[in-house]
């Protein structure tokens, strides 16, 4: 599979100086080249709430390493030009983050964030067939964060 379009809403939140809670909604539309159930290629919607610690590494005043080990659910659905029908269907999500975190002022961050994304997806179409489906992603990613700590 090769991603076309990924938008991520990330969250975390210290409670201490080392250890808080991270959160990430996400949204992957991915296509398929290959299939063994039929020989047109289709695109695939993943879309799922993820959540766990947060481990942050202080380098220096002005950069923060991150660890976000997270789980969660995800749901698959086929994309509306896809050809063939799935009924929407959850399963177990893992996200493997880490961030390097660029402290701009006393606000402003910005990240650089590598995120390895695995999921396991068992279906039944519409029809008989029964989809198996491995989504396996390595996503590096940049953004704002803004910071509300004083």
């Amino acid at each position: 599979m090769k991603t076309d379009v990924s938008a991520s809403l990330e969250f975390g939140l210290r409670f201490t100086e080392h250890v808080g809670i991270a959160a990430k909604g996400y949204l992957i539309i991915a296509e398929q080249k290959e299939s063994n159930y039929y020989s047109e290629a289709g695109s695939w919607e993943f879309q799922g709430l993820l959540a766990g610690p947060l481990i942050s590494f202080a380098l220096n005043d002005n950069i923060e390493w991150d660890l976000r080990p997270m789980i969660g659910f995800c749901t698959m659905a086929d994309a509306a030009y896809s050809p063939i029908e799935i009924e929407d269907v959850a399963s177990l999500a893992l996200n493997l983050g880490t961030s390097f975190r660029f402290n701009i002022g006393g606000r402003v961050a910005i990240p650089i964030n590598i995120d390895y994304f695995s999921t396991e997806i068992a279906a039944t179409t519409l029809g008989y067939n029964r989809l198996e489906m491995n989504a396996n992603y390595l996503n590096i990613t940049t953004g704002i964060y803004i910071r509300f700590k004083g």
